[in-house]
This record gives C-alpha cells, sequence and structure tokens, in this order.
C-alpha cells in the first residue's frame, strides 16, 4: 500500500508540473504577438525575417541547439557532420577533453582549420543538391554561419580550453585583485582580438559570480574563477572585461555571462548534485544578481553581454518558504521567467538578449531528474529546459555514459522531439521562432549584419601572427594583482636574502592533460621560480642569490620527506669501496638543516596528496623543529586556503592568484 500510495504521489506531482508547464507555454503564447512579430522584432531586423521566411521548420529547430562532439576530422561520417547536415545545429562548443582541440603543436592554426571546415560544412548543408537525372532538390534553407564557442577564463588549464600558442590570460581574480578595471578591459581586449582569428565567435564568459563566502573544503569553490566577493565591483570589472572582449574583436565574438543567477554561495560541484542556496529574492538580488544587473543596464552598449547561461542552481527560501525550494534555475519555468522578468534585465531581454543553458547532461541535472541514475529522459530535460526560458540548449556529456554513439542518438532523438512538436503545436511554434529570431539576430550582429562563407573561414595562414603576442602586458597585470596578506605591512617583511643565505623552494608539481591525447603537463613548472629568482637576481643580475645555495622539489618529494621517518642518529659506516649515492629525502634533510629561507609555490589543497595540503601538514609538524628559517608562501591560487594559525608560521604570505 506504502508503494502505491508513493507511486500515486508522484503520479499526482508529475501532472501538475506537466500542468503548469502547459499553462507556462500558454501564457507565454498569448503574451507574444503572433507571426514574426513574436521576436519583438524592432526596425532594421528585416533581414531576421526575411532568413525565418526562408529556413525550413528543421533549419529552424537546429538554431536552438548548441553541441559537442568527439575528435578533429571532419569527415563526411563524422558524427558533427551529420548533425550540422541533416539535423541543421546551430553551433558547438570545442573542448580539449573531447579531441576538438590539441594543445600541442600549432594549436591555433589547428582550430582555425576546424572551424573553417565546421562552418564550410554548414554552409555546404544549405547548397541545392543536383541528382544524376539533373532534378534540382531544394536546400532546407539560407546559409546560417555555426556558433563556435570555447571557455577562455584564463590561468591556463582547464578553464581555459586553447592554451597552446595563445597568450596566457590571468585568471578573474588576479584581475579583481588589481581594482582596476582598466586591467579588466585590457585583458577583454586581448580575448576579443584572439579569439575571432581563429574563427570563434562565441566566449563562454566572463564568469559573474560573487564568491561572498568562500568554502574552501566544498567541491563546488570557484577558486579564483570570478572576480571577487563584493558585488559592485564585480559588476564594474565584468562590464570592463566585457567592453573589452567587443573592442577587441570588433563585434565579431559574442560575449555569454555566466553563471546566471549566480554560483557564488554553491556548495557542490556539478559532476555530484546540484546545490541548494537558501536565498530570499530579496538578497539574491543585492548579491547574485547584482553583477548581472550591473552589466545588463550598462550605459554603454559594449559593455553589455549577448547573452547569459544559466546554470543549474536550486535556492531555498526563494518564493517565502524558508523550506520550499525551486528546482534547478535552468529548468524551473516559473523561477526563471520571474528573474528575466525583473525591472533590471526585462529591457536587455527586450533588446534581443540571449539565454543559453549550462550543460543539460551533466551529473547533477541527471540526478535531479532520476536519483538512481538509471534513466535519461534527454528529451523531457531539454523540452523543460526551453520551455523555462533558455533560448540556446547545450547538449554535452548527455548520456548516462560517455559513450558518444548514446550522447548523439539522444542529441538526435531530442532534435527529432522538438521538430515534431513545432509542426503540431502552434504555442510552441511561437516559442521556437521567439527564440531562433533573438538567435538570429545575434549571428547578424557577428557578421555584419549579412551571411557570406567567406565571413566565418579564418585565415590559417596569418593565425600565428594575430595571437600569443601580448605576454608582456599580461605579465604586467599579474605583477599589479600580487598582493602581501601577512605581515600587515611590508615594513614587517624580513630583509632580503643575501648572497650567503640557502634557499629551498618547493613547488607544487601535480600535472594535468592539456587535451585528451596530449600527455600530462604541470600546471607549474616545478624549476619556473628557481629560474625567475637566477634571472632576475642572480650573477648576470644583480648578484643578490648564489646559485649553489638554491635548492628546488617538488611537493610529492616533500610528501615523501614527511612520510619518511627520521634517520637513526648513528647511520652504519659503509664498507670500504663502497658508494653511497644520497636520496632525494636525505638531500632535502640536508638542504632544510641550512636552510635560511624555504618558500613554498602553493596551488589550491583539493583532491588528493601529494598536493598544497602537505604545505598545511609541513607548518603543523616540521615548521617548529628546524633553525628558524623564513616561511615565504607564495599562492597561485585563491587567498583562503591556510588558517590563521598556519598563516601565523609564516614570514611572509604573498598571493598571486593566478599561475
Amino acid at each position: 500500500m506504502l508503494i502505491m500510495w508513493i507511486c500515486f504521489r508522484s503520479m499526482v506531482e508529475d501532472s501538475k508540473r506537466y500542468l503548469a508547464l502547459a499553462l507556462v507555454v500558454t501564457i507565454l503564447a498569448l503574451l507574444v504577438p503572433p507571426g514574426l512579430a513574436c521576436a519583438q522584432e524592432e526596425e532594421g531586423d528585416d533581414e531576421v525575417a526575411r532568413l525565418m521566411e526562408q529556413m525550413s521548420s528543421a533549419a529552424k529547430v537546429g538554431q536552438l541547439f548548441l553541441v559537442t562532439f568527439p575528435g578533429a576530422e571532419i569527415s563526411e561520417g563524422a558524427a558533427i557532420t551529420e548533425l550540422i547536415r541533416d539535423y541543421h545545429v546551430g553551433g558547438m562548443v570545442l573542448l580539449p577533453e573531447n579531441g576538438n582541440i590539441v594543445n600541442e603543436g600549432d594549436t591555433p592554426a589547428r582550430v582555425a582549420t576546424l572551424v573553417g571546415q565546421l562552418q564550410e560544412t554548414a554552409w555546404t548543408a544549405t547548397q541545392p543538391v543536383t541528382e544524376t537525372l539533373g532534378e534540382t532538390e531544394a536546400p532546407p534553407g539560407p546559409f546560417v554561419p555555426l556558433f563556435i564557442a570555447v571557455s577562455h577564463e584564463g590561468n591556463g588549464m582547464p578553464f581555459t580550453s586553447i592554451v597552446n600558442g595563445m597568450t596566457p590570460l590571468p585568471s578573474e581574480m588576479a584581475v579583481g585583485a588589481t581594482w582596476n578595471p582598466d586591467h579588466a578591459e585590457a585583458v577583454g581586449q586581448i580575448v576579443g582580438q584572439e579569439l575571432p582569428a581563429l574563427g570563434v565567435n562565441m566566449l563562454l564568459g566572463p564568469s559573474l559570480d560573487v564568491l561572498e563566502n568562500p568554502l574552501p573544503e566544498s567541491a563546488g569553490d570557484l577558486g579564483v574563477r570570478t572576480f571577487g566577493g563584493e558585488p559592485f565591483w564585480v559588476g564594474q570589472m565584468g562590464q570592463a572585461y566585457i567592453r573589452g572582449v567587443h573592442q577587441g574583436a570588433e563585434g565579431r565574438l559574442a560575449v555569454v555571462a555566466k553563471h546566471f543567477p549566480g554560483l557564488g554561495a554553491s556548495d557542490r560541484s556539478l559532476a555530484e548534485e546540484i546545490s541548494t542556496v537558501q536565498r530570499t529574492l530579496e538578497k539574491l538580488r543585492q548579491i547574485d544578481l547584482a553583477p548581472f544587473f550591473s552589466v545588463a543596464q550598462a550605459e554603454d552598449p559594449l559593455a553589455r553581454p549577448d547573452a547569459l547561461m544559466v546554470s543549474h542552481i536550486r535556492f531555498r527560501g526563494l518564493e517565502g518558504g524558508r523550506f520550499v525550494a525551486t528546482r534547478p534555475v535552468s529548468v524551473d519555468s516559473q523561477v526563471l521567467q520571474r528573474l528575466l522578468g525583473l525591472p533590471e534585465l526585462v529591457g536587455w531581454r527586450d533588446q534581443g538578449g540571449v539565454t543559453v543553458s549550462d550543460g543539460l547532461g551533466v551529473r547533477a541535472l541527471r540526478r535531479f531528474y532520476d536519483p538512481n541514475e538509471q534513466t535519461f529522459n534527454s528529451r523531457r530535460i531539454a523540452q523543460e529546459a526551453f520551455l523555462a526560458g533558455n533560448d540556446v540548449l547545450l547538449l554535452s556529456q548527455f548520456a548516462l555514459n560517455e559513450d558518444w554513439g548514446d550522447q548523439v542518438a539522444n542529441v538526435k532523438s531530442t532534435i527529432t522531439f522538438f521538430r515534431e512538436k513545432y509542426d503540431s503545436d502552434p504555442s510552441f511554434q511561437t516559442l521556437v521562432n521567439a527564440a531562433v529570431a533573438r538567435i538570429l539576430r545575434l549571428k547578424l550582429s557577428l557578421y555584419g549584419d549579412t551571411f557570406e562563407l567567406s565571413a566565418t573561414q579564418p585565415d590559417v595562414d596569418a593565425v600565428g601572427e594575430q595571437v600569443g603576442l601580448q605576454r608582456e602586458a599580461v605579465s604586467a597585470i599579474g605583477r599589479d594583482a600580487i598582493t602581501l596578506l601577512s605581515p600587515p605591512s611590508p615594513d614587517l617583511v624580513p630583509s632580503p636574502p643575501t648572497p650567503e643565505d640557502n634557499v629551498v623552494i618547493f613547488t607544487d608539481g601535480r600535472e594535468e592533460r592539456p587535451c585528451a591525447a596530449c600527455e600530462p603537463v604541470p600546471h607549474v613548472d616545478p624549476l619556473a621560480l628557481r629560474d625567475t629568482l637566477l634571472r632576475l637576481y642572480g650573477p648576470d643580475s644583480t648578484g643578490q642569490v648564489n646559485p649553489a645555495l638554491v635548492s628546488s622539489f617538488t611537493f610529492d618529494q616533500l610528501e615523501e620527506y614527511m612520510s619518511t621517518p627520521p634517520p637513526v642518529p648513528t647511520p652504519p659506516t659503509p664498507s670500504a669501496g663502497e658508494v653511497v649515492t644520497p636520496t632525494t629525502v636525505s638531500i632535502m634533510r640536508d638542504a632544510l638543516l641550512r636552510a635560511d629561507w624555504i618558500v613554498f609555490v602553493m596551488l589550491d589543497p583539493t583532491g588528493a596528496p601529494p598536493q598544497s595540503g602537505v604545505v598545511r601538514r609541513f607548518l603543523a609538524e616540521r615548521a617548529d623543529v628546524l633553525r628558524d628559517p623564513f616561511l615565504v608562501v607564495l599562492a597561485l591560487d585563491a587567498p583562503y586556503y591556510l588558517d590563521a594559525t598556519e598563516i601565523s608560521k609564516l614570514s611572509a604570505y604573498y598571493v598571486a592568484y593566478s599561475r
């Protein structure tokens, strides 16, 4: 009986949910005038109207979808070729983990070649086909360029997709730490100049999340992926960055600000489950939404984003009931429509602002729909995301597993379902037309109000002369970001090393693959700080540092040292002729005993050791037994991974916020 009652309750809830969705569709359809006027067209939208008159229903529906795909080969039988040719997808996201980007060799030229092939495939699919008997099959519609999107957040892997050959960018938090919007604009200009040179026309960024209360132990910790924790300044930096992107790109790069309405308070990773945050609407407006309001209402049109990426986050207390939780905003029509209808955003939306869903196949969303992860109803998820108010649907990780066959099958099934619904449901058709009109208007703005294949083709031969040239400018911004957190005044920092001082450096040596087929590479070269010290202060410069007295080790070597018992007081004497080879542990032990300075180059301490967690262990177990060296931490990530007691043991604590 209990099981029957639970099933009955579930059926009732599902019925209520679908009735609510149907009501939303009906209301939205009534609010939008019929025909092409549903797209809120203004004067100057004649080209949008002309395009939509020529497009088949399949071509219109396809514009709603942004997809991912495997590999970088665009052959006749490739999955992405079929999705472009037969399903008319509106764009794709290039990801190194999917093999689209190979961060080795001449990466910029490779990406530019791939982008050119993708756009040419879309163009070919719209050309008339002449059969052997001389009959010509009509094309499905006019050529509409693809969105080619990447993440390019800065700070290297994993949130910068194209790292090899490009100008290495500081993290958002490093830019925010300068308190200088001009720096944010300068970084944005570099992004705007470099990505369009590769043919990329959509930037998934910047992040406008407000890191009000950092959660360093949480898997949802954003680290340095945000400008900071003060809503006003996040908005100011966001405006400057977006303005810089638009200026640098000369209008050829769409900016998708994320993660609306804000992930700053999230305590979960989307690789785990949906985060639920306690927020009233008023507090959401004051903190999380404030930067989005700021950029949407910017006086300078160049400082406004072209689109917002809608995140998978839930709120409890948003509607007034303290313990009442919303669905994930990305699939909750009531909440998302209410947020987009706020006075601060409605003008941006009315002027053509586009909404883009976050990935609809991430594990967190799959678990929301089926906690047991036994089923994945791709059609339902995509439909609810669209009805919630997302114009563009990102179909990534779109299956229960990583099998590309299953993912592509789900993409095809979902697009087919949308086509059928478009042809049979007038209210759904009205909503699709409105979304497609916004998408076309954005694409036209990127290509000068006309679609020509030549405008989408990057100059592969010239790419190397257009990217990777701004290292000096970025270095200056990085230097301005460096912050002394402890002691409170530079006057309290110890005097610099002398040529007689022994310096021991420990660097986080963790590695990551910059692409699916690439060999692992370190986030930071373990010898980078040593080499920099010698270049700036060694014998060929000021002579302040003696190379013979500088030792460098990695965190995993320090972990080994920490886990090795100390030697017995009287080691056995080697027999005659025996050569004793010192171990890394013994070399490190001797270096530490002589050390005048110990410097830790530290990333975030997440994940399994040996990583930055060994710094905390060293400060807890070994710092007091050495001969009083100066202890310095140079944090290349967020500043909040050490507590007050640990910081009290340091002679100086510097934060660079970026690698």
